[in-house]
């Protein structure tokens, strides 16, 4: 599966039941493979996890088990966490009290953006370029339009 064969899982694919760590880190590297660099690349990893917990970016376990909502969230984290900070990514995350809501929005702008990106033949060099620009732009951006919301 290459990246631009790959599709966010929807939520209710997502599972209902509660998992322990051990079944979260394995779910998560086999619902993100196809958006992962390599095969050495973990999406989240334990220790990650447990920090996102005591910081309060995600709620605490019960029972040492994470619900639907808990995985919702990790999820959006493993996208979001290389281009903008925990503490903003919180902000985006607490914004919404209904993560089914904010995870279908995410899904839905995920997808279509992914919609865009084509695949290059020649030298791919004008387009690594054109795309490393264009993401640092956008997070320029993105960190401003945060600032507002925060005020």
């Amino acid at each position: 599966m290459t990246l631009l064969d790959y599709k966010m899982i929807e939520k209710d694919d997502i599972p209902k039941i509660p998992l322990y760590m051990d079944q979260v880190t394995g779910y998560l590297d086999e619902v993100l493979e196809g958006v992962r660099r390599n095969d050495d690349e973990k999406t989240l990893t334990k220790t990650m996890i447990n920090n996102y917990v005591k910081s309060g970016l995600i709620e605490s376990p019960v029972k040492k088990k994470y619900n639907q909502d808990q995985l919702m969230s990790l999820i959006m984290i493993y996208f979001l966490k290389g281009s903008t900070q925990i503490q903003e990514i919180e902000t985006i995350l607490k914004s919404f009290d209904d993560k089914s809501v904010l995870y279908n929005r995410f899904k839905t702008i995920l997808d279509e953006e992914l919609s865009k990106l084509e695949q290059v033949e020649d030298d791919p060099v004008d387009e690594i370029l054109r795309l490393l620009i264009s993401s640092s732009l956008h997070k320029k951006y993105a960190e401003r339009l945060i600032d507002q919301f925060l005020e």
